[in-house]
């Protein structure tokens, strides 16, 4: 769907990023990641200027934020829209005893009244399909309930505290969390460019700790790739791709296909075309494998004959999205053999630990166990992916 996002920074600051190694926030990242079946068309950016008094201990603040604000502008389909941060004296009655106190009262003034306008406006117009509001206040509930109930339009709501307000859960039309897995892999690279020139993180915010996951290896068929729903079966073609997951020698193999179905080499090489024709890529999967690889390196363990690579190469640009790929019919071994992770895990240059593997195959999801490589069973693509995202916390 094309959707719309509709941030209110301060919300999403204070309720998952503040005190935290993630506030060098990629929210475009984020948002893709979070929804990787959907089109984003807008991202709508709700702030105001931070004022700060001469007793604050932290002076810098406005300073940061300013970075931070030019780092969002290098998103392309990202607007910033500014509030006002009012900061005034007002009297408080003290809490455990008589009497009052003066105090310096902050507040944000215009993103309720800014978000609610603009969500009503572009539902109006419908310039989106379906809005993500991120933000956790019960004050959006009337126009939330507008939008969903009169102009009928989806809204999810997503939260960035534990928990999601209750009056808004009643009229959004779904509702989700932010994980700091997700925070995790949507930071912005430390240095970045616009018109200006280069600048950088704002040293205080510039994470400690490091991710013990460094690599993401993949089954080829049955998590990567799947056969098109609209594949008509073949007799010859889907026996000879039943017998490529077993082979371990490209030149035997050829050889005995050839003589077993009296074929050409033109013939055979127009089957296997014809073999990578019946697979099409796990879209939902393949959308993130840019941002994943920003991250982790990523690589590819196939059970089968290196014949079919070209045609594949062609289709799915593999070199441009993995950093490695293990065919067993070039290595002379094969899936579930535990020779065929530490090659692989060698080659990455990680160690076992350090690396998550997936396969739709169980007996090759125990081979890599006993390595001490996480493993994810891929019973179906659903199922999958899901138990994926939840391992690096994105769901």
């Amino acid at each position: 769907m094309k959707i719309y996002v509709y941030i209110d920074g301060f919300n999403l600051y204070y309720g998952c990023l503040k005190d935290t190694p993630y506030r060098w926030l990629d929210v475009l990242k984020m948002c893709t990641l979070r929804f990787p079946q959907d089109q984003i068309l807008k991202i709508k950016y709700y702030t105001a200027p931070i004022m700060i008094h001469m007793s604050d201990k932290d002076p810098d603040r406005p300073n940061r934020q300013r970075i931070y604000l030019r780092a969002l502008k290098t998103i392309s389909n990202l607007e910033i829209i500014e509030g006002v941060f009012l900061r005034h004296k007002v009297s408080m009655k003290l809490a455990h005893e008589d009497g009052y106190a003066l105090v310096i009262k902050n507040e944000e003034k215009g993103t309720d009244v800014n978000i609610a306008s603009h969500l009503i406006h572009d539902a109006h117009h419908a310039l989106f399909e379906k809005a993500v509001v991120i933000y956790n206040d019960s004050d959006l509930v009337t126009p939330i309930k507008i939008v969903t109930k009169e102009i009928g339009l989806p809204i999810t709501i997503v939260s960035p505290f534990d928990r999601n307000s209750i009056q808004l859960k009643n009229v959004a039309t779904d509702v989700k969390h932010i994980r700091k897995g997700l925070l995790r892999v949507s930071q912005f690279p430390m240095k970045l460019n616009d018109a200006v020139g280069e600048f950088s993180i704002p040293e205080k915010w510039i994470p400690k700790d490091q991710v013990k996951l460094k690599a993401i290896i993949f089954d080829f068929m049955g998590v990567l790739l799947f056969p098109r729903i609209d594949y008509r079966p073949d007799k010859i073609i889907d026996e000879i791709d039943s017998i490529i997951g077993k082979v371990m020698n490209d030149a035997l193999f050829k050889q005995e296909t050839l003589k077993k179905y009296a074929l050409s080499s033109e013939a055979f090489d127009s089957i296997l075309n014809k073999v990578a024709d019946k697979y099409e890529a796990f879209k939902p999967l393949w959308r993130i494998l840019p941002e994943l690889r920003k991250k982790f390196k990523l690589a590819v363990i196939n059970n089968g004959t290196s014949l079919t690579l070209p045609k594949f190469e062609s289709k799915f640009h593999i070199n441009e999205t993995f950093d490695l790929f293990i065919s067993s019919a070039t290595e002379g071994v094969k899936k579930p053999d535990g020779n065929i992770y530490k090659l692989t895990v060698q080659r990455l240059g990680v160690k076992p630990d350090e690396c998550l593997f997936m396969d739709d195959s169980l007996p090759n999801i125990e081979g890599a166990k006993k390595l001490g490589v996480a493993t994810i069973h891929w019973e179906n693509k659903q199922i999958g992916f899901e138990r994926f995202l939840k391992f690096i916390d994105l769901a």
